[in-house]
């Protein structure tokens, strides 16, 4: 084989090697570019479907709680009398035995379970609305939004 021969054959060898490391970085490029991008919208979903399952078991213990009617607890620190329910006639009881009880209506039992999930797990609930009676229960600036567009149908 002649040198021009070899030159030329060499020189097509480093245009095919440009070529397939070009490629190659492009599959690569495109691999990370993909999973990156499906990680996100994984993240996403199952932050959604978390969310969810939250507001579902949070909405449902409320509900359990209401179609009780009258939930009476053992007055204590840990459940003291809801100031806000102050105007019920009945809203402690005193049992045969002595002991105290209060009226724990549904949104106060949700309210006292929802702290006490966040200190065993992490996971933070809140119970607001655009018409908070409670001060603790008026909502922050995001929630606000949020609520407003609960309200126009979003």
């Amino acid at each position: 084989m002649s040198s021009k021969n070899k030159l030329s054959e060499l020189s097509r060898l480093k245009r095919y090697s440009k070529a397939f490391y070009t490629v190659w970085a492009i599959v690569i490029v495109s691999s990370f570019s993909w999973n990156f991008y499906r990680n996100i919208v994984q993240t996403k979903e199952l932050a959604i479907s978390t969310t969810q399952a939250y507001f579902d078991k949070d909405a449902e213990f409320r509900i359990w709680a209401a179609k009780h009617g009258s939930i009476y607890v053992p007055l204590n620190q840990r459940t003291p009398s809801n100031i806000y329910l102050s105007h019920m006639p009945e809203r402690e009881i005193v049992t045969p035995s002595g002991d105290t009880l209060t009226f724990v209506n549904h949104a106060y039992l949700l309210k006292q379970f929802q702290t006490e999930y966040e200190k065993a797990h992490n996971v933070v609930g809140k119970i607001t609305s655009l018409k908070a009676i409670s001060p603790e229960n008026i909502p922050d600036k995001w929630e606000h939004k949020a609520l407003l567009e609960f309200e126009s149908g979003i």
